[in-house]
């Protein structure tokens, strides 16, 4: 088993320390600042000593004051906040500086940059992990064997239906409702015309059923544990980034796609967040072979460079740690990579040592 902690990355590895020692401009917060809605300007790299607290929302505090420690504040607006750490530097002539600082799109700001996703275990509840892998790795199969290893725990399979029939507003559930199209199919087959429309429509699809509300069940369980089949992380840092890659998706279409898609997770940070992946790891080759014997229609066309480029996506942001993220929430989201080289599909033994891992895993999250 191999547990791959997320390491720190970009500006939030490197943050200054806190100022030291007395100084004047370093006064107590006041009270009548609390809960002052929150800027998103940036801060001078001085002044910027956040804390990421549940919600997303950006707060500062000032560790010492005349020596003396000083109590951190619910929530406070980024100017005034900066207007009594950066001594000498008064409000006025602070907002005036912020004024003139071009704010950079979130579909171009790394962490760091924009707003922050809700940080991990800042609750108890149940935990909710996403498990991770090629196309054909074998998570259908893996899915199967946690659900009857574990049925207590409530599994959402990936919703490849709904793209594999699109129908209108309205009647999704209608039986006798006329599909629109196959999207995955139209993807493969033209991945230039398909693959934005395609991404938009598969992430919006995950977002669905990551928004969809706990189970009873895992409400009451001591233990409550979700598992998602892939998640709204992948759909961006594997497939959307690969289609862009490999030139599918243009470049204004790949921005407009980051834009929205940050927007959106940043809006339900709370409830989308992560507590572990399970990343299924496999060569391409594998896949291939697996990917053949399943003959799904859609993928009959599907080539071995593809899956390497996809399992260079995974590997890269799964265990480099390498892919340049957006969410601070997913920076120290442990990481449980399993090897599915060998087929497990009816090797008990083979099972047994899979549900092991995962069991640990799950248990020290």
């Amino acid at each position: 088993m191999l547990l791959v902690p997320q390491k720190p990355r970009g500006s939030a590895a490197g943050a200054a320390a806190p100022p030291q020692g007395k100084s004047p401009h370093l006064a107590t917060f006041s009270a009548n600042f609390a809960r002052i809605q929150p800027s998103l300007w940036p801060l001078p790299q001085a002044a910027r000593h956040t804390h990421f607290l549940p919600g997303g929302l950006l707060t500062s505090e000032v560790r010492r004051s005349a020596g003396k420690a000083v109590p951190r504040a619910e929530m406070f607006s980024a100017e005034v906040v900066a207007a009594q750490v950066v001594g000498g530097m008064t409000a006025g002539r602070l907002l005036r500086r912020l004024l003139r600082t071009p704010s950079r799109s979130m579909a171009q700001s790394a962490v760091g940059g924009v707003c922050p996703s809700r940080g991990l275990h800042a609750e108890l509840g149940p935990r909710s992990l996403s498990i991770e892998g090629n196309i054909a790795v074998g998570k259908s199969t893996f899915v199967k064997l946690l659900t009857k290893t574990y049925p207590e725990w409530h599994i959402a399979t990936e919703p490849v239906a709904t793209w594999q029939k699109v129908q209108a507003p309205g009647t999704q559930k209608a039986f006798t409702a006329q599909s629109l199209g196959n999207l995955l199919d139209m993807m493969y087959q033209e991945p230039a015309r398909w693959s934005y429309t395609f991404q938009t429509f598969s992430f919006m699809s995950r977002l669905k059923v990551q928004l969809e509300p706990f189970p009873e069940k895992l409400l009451q369980a001591k233990k409550a544990v979700q598992i998602f089949e892939r998640s709204v992380y992948s759909d961006r840092y594997i497939f959307a980034k690969n289609l862009f890659e490999n030139g599918s998706i243009s470049d204004i279409e790949w921005h407009i796609y980051q834009d929205w898609h940050s927007f959106l997770l940043q809006k339900f940070a709370s409830q989308l967040r992560l507590h572990g992946f399970i990343y299924l790891q496999a060569t391409p080759q594998v896949c291939l072979k697996r990917l053949h014997q399943r003959a799904r229609e859609e993928e009959k066309g599907v080539e071995l460079t593809y899956l390497e480029q996809l399992h260079d996506q995974h590997e890269a942001w799964l265990v480099h740690k390498t892919t340049e993220l957006h969410f601070e929430a997913l920076l120290n989201i442990p990481v449980l990579v399993l090897d599915v080289n060998d087929d497990f599909s009816e090797e008990v033994t083979k099972q047994e040592e899979l549900m092991k891992k995962v069991n640990i895993f799950v248990k020290n999250l």
